[in-house]
C-alpha cells in the first residue's frame, strides 16, 4: 500500500473533482447511509474487539492470528476515524509483551497513542495487510467520500431485514482514495446492505480491482452488552499466484475505554 492509507484505514481528505451524475433517488439515499456512518462511528469508536481469524485452504502463508482490534476517531473531524490492529496470538501462541498493548497505549495519559499506534499496527502488517479490515468499505460511505463514487440502487433483500436494499458503489476518481506500493490507482468497487428507513449498513462487500481481486465481505450485528452495531464476521477471498485463497475472522469481546485523540499526528 501507499502513503494513502494511514495505519488501516484511510483518514486523509484528497482533493475532489466533478462527480459523475447519478440517479438523484441514489443520492437522497446516500444522505441516509452518510448520516448512519457519523453515528456508527460515533457509537464504536473506543471500542476494542477481540478479532480471530481463520485461513482458509490454500491459506499461502495465512495463520491463525487472535488480535486486539480497535477504532478511534481521527483528531479534528466528526466521522473520519482510525483503527489498529496488535496481533497478540499466532497459531495458539502468545507473543512476547503483546497482551493488550493497544489498551494500555491508549490508556496512559502521559503517552501520545496516535504517533505510537502505528508502529503497533506495522507490526501486525507481517500477518495481515492493512487492506483486510472490516471496516474499510465503511471508509467509502462517509458523507465526505461519497463524491468520489457513483452509487446505484439495487433490488430489495428482505432476508437481512424487511426494509434492506443494496446499493452498488464504484470508485470514479483518480488518484483513487487507496494506491498501490509503486504510487498507481487502486480502484474499488462493491455492494453496501443498507436500510432505506433509517440507512443502518448490515453488510458490506468490497473489492479491489486489478491482476490480483480482492474481495471483502463484513456482516454487523448488535453487540448485546454495548448495545451498538459492530463488525460481526468478515471474509477475504483473493487470488495469489492463480490460487484462491479465502480466510475468515470473527469479532466478540467488544469493550470501550476512555481514549485522548487531542494529540497532533
Amino acid at each position: 500500500m501507499s502513503a494513502r492509507l494511514l495505519c488501516a484505514v484511510v483518514v486523509a481528505a484528497l482533493s475532489v473533482a466533478v462527480a459523475y451524475a447519478q440517479d438523484p433517488a441514489a443520492d437522497e439515499f446516500m444522505v441516509r447511509v452518510g448520516d448512519y456512518v457519523q453515528r456508527f462511528v460515533n457509537a464504536f469508536s473506543n471500542v476494542v474487539a477481540e478479532e480471530r481469524y481463520e485461513p482458509g485452504p490454500g491459506h499461502r502463508g495465512r495463520q491463525r492470528l487472535r488480535s486486539d482490534y480497535l477504532l478511534v476517531r481521527s483528531p479534528g473531524t466528526e466521522d473520519n476515524f482510525l483503527t489498529f490492529r496488535d496481533v497478540v496470538e499466532v497459531n495458539g501462541k502468545p507473543l512476547r509483551n503483546q497482551k493488550e498493548r493497544l489498551t494500555k497505549l491508549f490508556l496512559q495519559p502521559s503517552e501520545n497513542p496516535l504517533e505510537q499506534a502505528p508502529a503497533v499496527s506495522a507490526h501486525s502488517e507481517q500477518y495481515l495487510p492493512p487492506t483486510t479490515d472490516p471496516l474499510l468499505a465503511v471508509v467509502f460511505l462517509q458523507r465526505e467520500y461519497q463524491t468520489r463514487f457513483r452509487y446505484t440502487l439495487g433490488e430489495r433483500d428482505p432476508g437481512l431485514a424487511p426494509d434492506v436494499r443494496r446499493i452498488a458503489f464504484v470508485e470514479t476518481q483518480s488518484p483513487t482514495i487507496l494506491g498501490r506500493a509503486d504510487g498507481s490507482d487502486l480502484p474499488t468497487q462493491g455492494t453496501a446492505w443498507v436500510s432505506e428507513t433509517t440507512g443502518r449498513v448490515f453488510k458490506t462487500e468490497l473489492q479491489f480491482v486489478g491482476k490480483e481481486p480482492l474481495t471483502l465481505t463484513t456482516v454487523f450485528g448488535i453487540d448485546d452488552t454495548l448495545r451498538i452495531d459492530v463488525p460481526i464476521e468478515m471474509s477475504e477471498s483473493f487470488s495469489a499466484s492463480g490460487v484462491v485463497v479465502k480466510g475468515v475472522a470473527r469479532y466478540s469481546r467488544f469493550r470501550r475505554f476512555g481514549v485522548r485523540t487531542d494529540e497532533t499526528i
